[in-house]
C-alpha cells in the first residue's frame, strides 16, 4: 500500500490522487468528533488568559508564566518520550495497543507543549528589543488563514503528480531547507501586503462572511 501511495502521489493527476485519498478523507471526517473534545478547552484556556491579561501585563503575571513554562516543559519532554516509545514498539506489548495508547496520550501532549512555547516565547519577549526582531513574524500570523492555504497551494503544487512530483524523493534536510525558504516567502509576503491592507484576503472573505447578518 505504501508503494502505490508514493507511485499515486508522485505521478498520478488530481482526479487519481483524489480517488486514492477519498477513503482517508472519510476517515478524517469521523476523526473530528473525538479532536473536538481536545480543541474547545485550548478556546476556553486563551479566553481565561486574555480576560486576565495575561498576555498584555506580562509582569503583572510573570510568575503565573514561569511555572507554566517549567511544568510544561518537562511534562512535555517525558510525554514526548513516552508518546515516540509506544507508537515505535520500544516497550514489549502487542503493536496495535502500542500505537493505540501512544495516539491517546499525543492528544494531550501536543496541547502542553503548544502552552510551553507561547509561555516560552512570553518570556523571551518581555524586552522591546527582542519584540522588533520578530515583528516580522507577527505579520503572518495577522494573515494566518491566508498563510495555512498558502502552503497547502504551495507544497501540493512541489509534491503531487500534476505539479514537480517531488513526492517521497526529498530527505530530510532539503524538506527544512524548503519549508524555511516558503515560510522567508510568506513573511516577505505579509508584511508588504499588511503595508497596504489591514487584513489578508482570506481573512477579509471571512469576516465579511461572519458578519453578513450582524
Amino acid at each position: 500500500m505504501s508503494e502505490q501511495s508514493n507511485e499515486v502521489m508522485a505521478n498520478g493527476n488530481y482526479f487519481e490522487i483524489l480517488l486514492h485519498r477519498l477513503p482517508e478523507s472519510f476517515l478524517m471526517i469521523f476523526n473530528v468528533f473525538m479532536v473536538i473534545p481536545t480543541i474547545l478547552p485550548l478556546f476556553l484556556l486563551g479566553l481565561y488568559f486574555g480576560k486576565t491579561g495575561m498576555f498584555h501585563n506580562v509582569e503583572e503575571h510573570v510568575g503565573k508564566w514561569k511555572k507554566i513554562c517549567i511544568h510544561t516543559a518537562w511534562s512535555g519532554i517525558l510525554l514526548s518520550v513516552l508518546t515516540t516509545a509506544l507508537i515505535h514498539d520500544f516497550f514489549p506489548i502487542p503493536p496495535g495497543v502500542g500505537y493505540g495508547l501512544g495516539t491517546g496520550i499525543r492528544m494531550f501532549t501536543g496541547p502542553i507543549l503548544m502552552l510551553f512555547f507561547v509561555s516560552a516565547f512570553v518570556l523571551l519577549l518581555r524586552k522591546e528589543s527582542r519584540q522588533a526582531m520578530l515583528k516580522p513574524i507577527a505579520a503572518v500570523g495577522r494573515m494566518a488563514l491566508t498563510n495555512y492555504l498558502m502552503q497547502t497551494l504551495i507544497f501540493v503544487f512541489i509534491f503531487h503528480g500534476y505539479g514537480l512530483g517531488l513526492f517521497n524523493q526529498v530527505g530530510s534536510f532539503i524538506g527544512l531547507v524548503i519549508s524555511v525558504l516558503v515560510f522567508g516567502l510568506q513573511i516577505l509576503f505579509s508584511t508588504l501586503y499588511l503595508k497596504k491592507f489591514k487584513q489578508g484576503p482570506m481573512e477579509t472573505l471571512w469576516r465579511k462572511w461572519t458578519y453578513k447578518n450582524a
